[in-house]
């Protein structure tokens, strides 16, 4: 499930792949591959030109556990992750920390709760921007995919005006 995009890294977050618990009620862990920390955004989604996202660094581990009584599935994001983020029109590139770690929630009805703490990167909802938030980040996917943000503090850096 590709539910974070860039929240994660995104949050990586980019994106978590929730492993299935053990059938002994045991919660597993297991490392995020760089795929799920990858990326390639089209010009005017994020930033006005085409941006890229791949792993230099990627010791994260997902920690996924078993479904509580209304069915929802706690997933725990951690470890260390370096992104190589670049501007695919000129080559212009940095490395960003975004280690988090995240809490996810993903509920039954196909919605996710993301609670991100530490440094992350994030696509503005509207699609005009993408950010390096340091703070606290809480997100809110609908079962159809739409992001709200729930509540943000700390700072920002723009990825776009960095890559400019």
């Amino acid at each position: 499930m590709r539910k974070l995009a860039l929240a994660l890294g995104i949050a990586g977050l980019l994106a978590v792949l929730p492993s299935v618990a053990s059938a002994g009620g045991q919660p597993t862990r297991a490392p995020l591959p760089d795929v799920d920390n990858s990326f390639d955004i089209p010009a005017g989604q994020a930033c006005s030109f085409e941006v890229s996202g791949a792993p230099v660094v990627n010791n994260e581990t997902v920690t996924t556990f078993p479904a509580d009584a209304s069915g929802a599935v706690r997933l725990i994001v951690t470890g260390t992750l370096r992104e190589q983020i670049t501007n695919v029109s000129t080559g212009k590139s940095i490395v960003a920390n975004i280690s988090g770690p995240a809490t996810l929630i993903n509920y039954p009805d196909g919605s996710q709760l993301a609670n991100l703490h530490g440094r992350s990167e994030f696509v503005n909802p509207a699609g005009t921007d993408m950010e390096l938030v340091t703070g606290h980040l809480v997100l809110y996917f609908s079962s159809t995919n739409q992001e709200t943000v729930v509540s943000q503090t700390g700072t920002v850096e723009d990825v776009c005006a960095a890559l400019s």
